[in-house]
């Protein structure tokens, strides 16, 4: 029984570990060589630690790969002294305590999970718009700023402006976005227009012009080098989150799973846009009605 729960409780530590790694690491092959090279000296040092102080064992069994050694090396140990395996007492004046492991195991999954969802706010990689490092200690952060909304924006002036047409409800309003790559590299120069509400409104230009790169700040995958964009009479940098539960994307590259059939594709991506499981099942149903 105590085996099994220690396995229960390791490998979800490790999935953990794991996806706080793919937060850090932009490469599979450096990972699983991170991954592999953490495994080694954790064997290591825990063959080497058997005699160190208690609090030091403690603090590397942090370290899932750490800790299942040392949880296996206690239960053979009971076993060679022919007795139960016990989880609140000690079989030798330095070794750790098993249930103490154990609270420490499922202790770090907690704190994986919490770095691994840091992490990838503060640094989302590629795509993404990173947070300030202290956004966990911000109001803005847990509170979406609906109060605060303004009914309408002034855009300054630009360079490439589109006609606006103030007697429509505009649901997005773009500010003088700019982006740039790198130092030279500029994408998007000084770019404005609005989008309202029942129109359709297209972007032309030559290749490279910085149409994709519009639509990627747009979706949230790009953070704009300046300028705003308010979407729905909020700031999109704010609000991500809540305005994309009204926004769809359609890539310029094909994205579905070979895998899946047609019903499982609109399942996942109604389950991917917050649906509950009733309201999934009644949208696939309408639209293979509509493509009868």
């Amino acid at each position: 029984m105590y085996l099994f729960l220690t396995y229960f409780i390791y490998s979800i530590a490790v999935i953990s570990f794991c996806i706080m790694l793919a937060q850090i690491f932009d490469s599979f092959i450096r990972a699983l060589m991170f991954t592999i090279l953490v495994y080694i000296l954790s064997f290591a040092l825990q063959s080497a630690s058997v005699t160190w102080p208690l609090p030091i064992q403690y603090i590397f069994c942090f370290v899932p790969f750490y800790n299942i050694h040392s949880l296996f090396r206690q239960a053979v140990l009971h076993d060679l002294a022919v007795k139960d395996l016990q989880l609140f007492q000690q079989l030798y004046r330095h070794s750790p305590i098993y249930f103490i492991c154990l609270i420490i195991m499922l202790i770090s999954t907690v704190l994986y999970w919490f770095l691994a969802w840091y992490i990838e706010k503060v640094f989302p990689g590629q795509y993404g718009v990173p947070v300030s490092w202290y956004f966990p200690f911000t109001k803005a952060y847990w509170k979406s700023d609906e109060d605060e909304r303004q009914n309408s924006l002034e855009l300054g002036p630009s360079k490439h402006s589109v006609r606006d047409s103030s007697s429509k409800t505009a649901v997005v309003r773009v500010n003088n976005l700019t982006k740039k790559f790198g130092h030279d590299k500029i994408a998007v120069n000084d770019v404005s227009f609005t989008l309202y509400e029942n129109e359709i409104t297209g972007l032309l230009g030559h290749n490279g012009a910085g149409k994709t790169t519009i639509i990627n700040i747009l979706c949230g995958m790009y953070k704009p080098t300046s300028g705003s964009i308010q979407m729905m009479n909020a700031d999109a940098e704010k609000n991500m989150q809540a305005l994309r539960k009204h926004m769809g994307y359609c890539p310029q590259h094909d994205i579905l799973f070979d895998l899946l059939t047609v019903e499982e594709q609109i399942e996942f991506y109604a389950t991917a846009r917050g649906n509950s499981l009733i309201e999934l099942l009644g949208d696939a149903i309408k639209i293979f009605r509509l493509l009868r």
